[in-house]
């Protein structure tokens, strides 16, 4: 039996994530340098998209409800503590709560909804199949690789059976303006699929 190629399990996760009929995560986000942020996102295609996120802006432990965004046929509700700005689209609402979320909106979003637009965690060049790690409890495949566009290098965690992702690491020197950030980490320590 041969070992499964990088970039073949990255092809393998798109293409899964493009069929699921429902989707759900729950997670956080952590750096080095910012507060947690925890995430929850739900998704029946046609019907539903869900996300929503909590941070802790004073590092004490207090989570408190920062935004929300559903998404459906009849439209969508965004929310955020600072006021809800008229959006345009789903793409327009998921980009307003991706750096805010630690990039925990745009996660999940863009593998399943094509409209959202922007890089995918399963389009790293030159991928290289890592040993296996533990995340949340589940033996995950570990494919790390440079980001398409930008200095810095990401960690993508698969749950082979599913192709789920369940973790992401955006390694140090991921250059975004003029500041170089810190590594920052992704577990989705719930996530089911359909």
């Amino acid at each position: 039996m041969t070992e499964p190629d990088a970039q073949a399990i990255l092809a393998a996760v798109s293409d899964a994530y493009k069929q699921f009929a429902e989707y759900e995560d729950a997670g956080f986000v952590q750096s080095g340098v910012r507060s947690l942020v925890r995430f929850e996102t739900r998704f029946v295609r046609g019907r539903l998209f869900e996300f929503a996120f909590s941070s802790d802006p004073a590092g004490g432990g207090d989570l408190r409800p920062t935004a929300r965004l559903k998404a459906g046929p009849d439209g969508f509700e965004f929310w955020t503590l600072k006021g809800a700005p008229e959006l345009g689209s789903l793409r327009l609402a998921v980009a307003a709560l991706t750096g805010i979320s630690g990039g925990a909106a745009h996660g999940a979003a863009s593998l399943l909804l094509a409209e959202v637009g922007g890089w995918l965690p399963t389009d790293l060049r030159q991928p290289v199949l890592l040993p296996a790690r533990v995340v949340a409890g589940v033996t995950c495949l570990h494919i790390r690789g440079r980001h398409p566009r930008w200095l810095g290098e990401h960690s993508v965690f698969v749950q082979e059976d599913v192709h789920l992702i369940r973790g992401r690491i955006s390694h140090g020197g991921l250059r975004v303006s003029s500041i170089v950030t810190s590594e920052e980490y992704t577990e989705y320590e719930t996530c089911s699929a359909s």
